[in-house]
């Protein structure tokens, strides 16, 4: 029986998510804060393009947690720096309300600065 492949609906991974933000096919971004020493130049270079194509950019959880939550097997000191969202078409509520939060959070902090 012939069954349709499923439509992809994210990446990880840095050299993953730095092809697909040049591509322009990514529509939300997660970034762990914790990223190692060696990736911070391509985060940056991720973060710079995101900025530009306008995708929404969420530095949350640590790169365990992000490994964890993409429901990949356990392996160990296994982490996922940057996940890149190709589709959230059916949780359009909870993106809005994420990016809500986000927003808020980044505008308390510029004015406890």
């Amino acid at each position: 029986m012939f069954q349709p492949r499923k439509k992809k609906r994210f990446v990880a991974g840095l050299r993953q998510v730095h092809q697909s933000v040049l591509a322009r096919t990514i529509k939300l971004l997660f970034i762990a804060p914790d990223i190692e020493d060696g990736a911070c130049d391509k985060v940056v270079e991720i973060k710079r393009l995101s900025g530009e194509a306008a995708i929404p950019t969420v530095f949350a959880l640590s790169r365990k947690k992000i490994y964890a939550g993409l429901g990949l097997p356990k392996r160990k000191n296994a982490g996922v720096s940057v996940v890149g969202v190709y589709d959230y078409a059916s949780l359009e509520v909870e993106v809005g309300n994420l990016l809500h939060e986000v927003v808020s959070a980044r505008d308390e902090w510029v004015i406890s600065r």
